[in-house]
């Protein structure tokens, strides 16, 4: 499935001469080494399962049958993002590959805190990717790539709350596009009014405010008792933070 989120990612993206998709395989760390040797390029994604170990409080990702924790790699890109569950936790001093990898050229690196599912990580990898080529195309303002991803991540949070339950996601995605829940939402009642630190209480309450007006006020309150999703939380980490 991961895989095929980085086609949809590759798909929507290689309309434009701005990006150049190179997708390779390792099955252990020499392969690994090879291939960050031979492409040099500007980004590079990690899609491997993580692995969080308690016992020696540290985190890494799976090449092959091998933990990858603090083996040299090479000299890595500037931006560099780890696609893998809970490779980045925080607030119990763990030592993570991530934290390495700024010792091995790495400028900003991108991790997850907590284990992820894969159909939200594709979805929020795509938009950033898509973000990307609009900013080199000079059709969104930022400038950094912190701007980029600090704006994939807020304006995702809908996505977040929808995916957390199928009866939820299906209300939102029924019907013709342009009369969706999910299309109201984005093109209508969600502009100027998602406030940064308030993204997913801003997000339910307009997602209340469109299920009252649509008849199904009660229900929406039922599905939103118990969220199926954890506001999401990443870590970008270099110069670009400063």
């Amino acid at each position: 499935m991961s895989r095929k989120g980085w086609q949809v990612a590759k798909k929507t993206t290689t309309q434009s001469d701005r990006i150049q998709w190179v997708f390779s395989e390792a099955s252990c760390l020499k392969e690994l080494r090879a291939i960050l040797a031979e492409h040099k390029s500007h980004i590079l994604v990690l899609s491997a399962h993580g692995h969080f170990d308690r016992k020696s409080n540290c985190s890494g990702f799976i090449c092959g049958n091998e933990l990858i924790l603090d083996q040299e790699l090479g000299e890595l890109p500037p931006v560099t993002i780890l696609s893998s569950c809970q490779i980045w936790p925080r607030g119990s001093g763990t030592v993570s590959v991530a934290d390495v990898m700024v010792r091995q050229g790495a400028v900003a690196i991108i991790g997850t805190l907590i284990p992820i599912k894969v159909r939200r990580n594709a979805l929020l990898m795509t938009r950033f990717f898509v973000n990307i080529v609009a900013t080199l195309k000079g059709e969104f303002p930022m400038r950094t790539i912190e701007d980029v991803w600090h704006y994939t991540v807020t304006s995702n949070a809908v996505n977040d709350i929808l995916d957390g339950n199928m009866s939820l996601s299906n209300w939102a995605h029924e019907g013709d596009y342009e009369q969706t829940v999910i299309y109201e939402f984005m093109q209508k009642r969600s502009v100027g009014r998602l406030r940064k630190g308030h993204i997913y209480k801003d997000s339910e309450e307009i997602l209340l405010e469109i299920a009252r007006e649509r008849g199904i006020e009660s229900t929406f309150r039922a599905w939103m008792r118990f969220p199926g999703y954890i506001p999401r939380v990443n870590i970008l980490h270099g110069d670009w933070l400063a």
